[in-house]
């Protein structure tokens, strides 16, 4: 007799055996008049078919009783050999006169292994090398079948193991879960996760759960968890009131999400998107392919920004913001994500990978370390794949006003490129000579013009364009700047810059 290969396969013939099971224990009970047996610390040896011995069941205990036409029994000892559990215990009760029974199996100490060939588990066939405490509780009645399978899972040893293309590390688990096979839905009462990537407690319902060739419909959520994928990215972000709808392939390679929320400090995320798990990559590539939109409603700061921008795309940029955005608040983010396994085939993500879009206010940037910054900065960004850029729509620099500017860093890998601010402004004359004059473009030592004979208000544009490489010679930044103003001319000092 061959066995079930798959959880449904076994509900199937457990409902096809429960009834007759339960007719024989009526019929049983009609037949002896015993009220209670029991037998405890026994050892029992079990032999195969040439009477070698294969395992031994120690501190071996039985019990059962009769109450009217109802039985209860118990088993319970410690294993060894065969790929028996540690040590066990099983009860089983008929309730409502024999109508229907209810079960409970204890096992400690078992390899995850031998879960697996018995219920047809395969696409967890890397998790055994661990071992587990479990629990199977099941309530069935001979009219309707199996009506509920309860089961506590948990890791019992220090080994972990990898699902997903050895993506997901997982080194401990505790699951709690009810399977209605009526509804053929799985209820997560509890799931306490921790592995590489995702650590936390959820819970939820998956339906669908053993129908074959259907998809999986998953509704899980969390009260808090934390999400771990550095050092592609500088650090780990810890959730609150997460939330996600999805549904998932037959083979749990293909997870579409209809709609995430989760809160980040101050920010609430939505996102919708798929993950597809069953694709061809090389060594180096991105195992997966992955399409997500998302959006930040509520405000932040720089350093939330930095803590999801990767590690890996437009060092230049990302360390412009860290170092030369002293202050801002970030607000309305919108993102659109695509991964696909080439996408890094040159060391990069390429443009159309990744487009981010943003607005800002109360921004301060110091572009240059002995020029004043500029402030109160008010407008957009957008990041891609190989590109960021940042619209001022509004600003202060000193005492005067800027109408419009850009920093753009047409491509940020490979290292090294140029990036470019352009801005317009208006604003007293003699102080950005001044200005100039103190810096390192020392305008007063280098054309003998004392800014402060200057008066008048000025209209100027300014570009400025260097490598993002760290300290770069002043002589290899390119700067110009022309300018007018009223009651003033200024064409000889523009002619020696």
């Amino acid at each position: 007799m061959e066995l079930p290969e798959t959880p449904s396969d076994w509900i199937l013939a457990f409902n096809q055996q429960s009834s007759s099971i339960i007719q024989n224990v009526r019929d049983i009970g009609a037949l002896i008049r015993m009220e209670a047996f029991s037998f405890d610390r026994m050892e029992v040896r079990l032999l195969d078919a040439s009477e070698t011995s294969v395992g031994t069941i120690t501190n071996a205990g039985a019990a059962l009783r009769r109450e009217n036409i109802d039985w209860f029994l118990a088993l319970s000892g410690n294993g060894e050999g065969v790929g028996l559990p540690g040590g066990f215990s099983l009860s089983l009760e008929t309730v409502d006169e024999a109508q229907g029974f209810t079960g409970r199996v204890d096992i400690e100490d078992w390899a995850f292994s031998e879960l697996i060939d018995l219920a047809g588990l395969s696409a967890f066939e890397q998790a055994e090398s661990m071992s587990f405490t479990t629990s199977l509780s099941l309530v069935s009645r001979a009219d309707t079948g199996l009506q509920e399978v309860g089961l506590t899972l948990t890791s019992e040893n220090d080994q972990s193991f990898a699902l997903f293309n050895d993506e997901l590390q997982i080194s401990d688990i505790d699951i709690d879960l009810t399977y209605l096979p009526e509804e053929d839905s799985l209820i997560i009462q509890s799931l306490d996760l921790q592995s590489n990537l995702l650590s936390g407690e959820f819970e939820g319902q998956i339906t669908n759960a053993l129908t074959p060739n259907e998809l999986h419909a998953m509704d899980l959520s969390s009260d808090s968890f934390v999400a771990d994928f550095t050092p592609y990215f500088p650090q780990a972000w810890s959730f609150q009131d997460g939330q996600v709808l999805a549904t998932i392939s037959d083979d749990f390679q293909v997870f579409a999400i209809e709609r995430a929320s989760m809160i980040y400090g101050p920010l609430r995320f939505s996102a919708m998107g798929e993950l597809d798990l069953d694709v061809t990559s090389q060594d180096g590539e991105f195992p997966f392919a992955l399409d997500v939109s998302a959006e930040a409603v509520g405000e932040t700061s720089k350093e939330t920004v930095l803590s999801f921008w990767p590690e890996t795309l437009g060092d230049g940029g990302r360390r412009f913001v860290r170092d030369r955005l002293e202050t801002g608040t970030l607000t309305g983010a919108t993102a659109v994500l695509s991964l696909k396994p080439d996408s890094r085939a040159q060391g990069f993500l390429r443009d159309e990978d990744l487009n981010v879009n943003f607005s800002f206010r109360e921004g301060r940037v110091r572009f240059l370390t002995d020029m004043p910054p500029v402030e109160n900065a008010v407008g957009t960004g957008r990041l891609t794949g190989n590109s960021f850029r940042a619209d001022v729509s509004s600003a202060t620099y000193d005492d005067w006003t800027i109408s419009q500017g850009r920093f753009d860093f047409p491509e940020l890998n490979p290292r090294g490129k140029d990036f470019i601010v352009t801005a317009e402004g208006r604003g007293p004359a003699v102080s950005i000579l001044r200005q100039l004059s103190n810096s390192r473009v020392r305008l007063q030592e280098n054309t003998g013009f004392d800014p402060e004979r200057v008066s008048g208000v000025a209209t100027a544009s300014l570009r400025f364009q260097r490598r993002s490489t760290g300290q770069v010679p002043f002589e290899d930044t390119q700067l110009q700047v022309s300018a007018t103003i009223e009651d003033a001319g200024l064409e000889n000092v523009l002619q020696k810059l």
